[in-house]
């Protein structure tokens, strides 16, 4: 075989290898920062949500639902979000979702971001309580929806994260 003949099969394997490789770590990288992004308006709305809570005085009144806009929602799928609030005493003060819609759960002590399954679905959740214990909320989005991970890259993004936790 000639070296110009070798030297083409070696660049029409590894071409297409390298470039499915790449291909691989790139899509894997920009869903990381997908969602990286979508945890940190998770976190920005709660905190937002936490500010206007301050300003209440106390003993406000719950309010049972919150309302909708009647007008055009665009491609909002509002049905992939939900928020609650719950006061001190545990009662929930403010939810979005209908009573036939499942709820979120109020989780006492719970701060930070749980995975939890809230229906038939698994769901992103952030728990923000207030300094003083006046309010918990509770921001989250469908699993389903919110995380873009593909399944094979899951596992190898999750034992990245615990070792860049255990590096910590």
């Amino acid at each position: 075989m000639s070296l110009q003949r070798r030297l083409l099969v070696y660049l029409l394997i590894c071409a297409p290898l390298v470039w499915t490789i790449g291909m691989v770590v790139s899509v894997s990288r920009a869903r990381h920062e997908v969602n990286e992004l979508y945890d940190s308006e998770l976190i920005r709305l709660a905190r937002q949500v936490q500010a206007t809570l301050a300003s209440l005085p106390p003993g406000s009144a719950p309010s049972p639902g919150l309302s909708m806009s009647t007008g055009d929602i665009g491609a909002a799928d509002v049905d992939d979000f939900a928020i609650a609030i719950w006061n001190g005493e545990g009662k929930i003060f403010a939810s979005d979702r209908e009573r036939d819609r499942p709820q979120l759960v109020r989780r006492a002590g719970a701060s930070g971001f749980i995975d939890d399954r809230i229906g038939d679905d698994l769901w992103r959740v952030y728990y923000l309580p207030s300094p003083h214990g006046e309010w918990l909320v509770a921001e989250a989005g469908n699993r389903e929806f919110a995380s873009i991970r593909l399944r094979p890259f899951e596992q190898a993004d999750q034992r990245a994260d615990a070792g860049a936790v255990d590096e910590a």
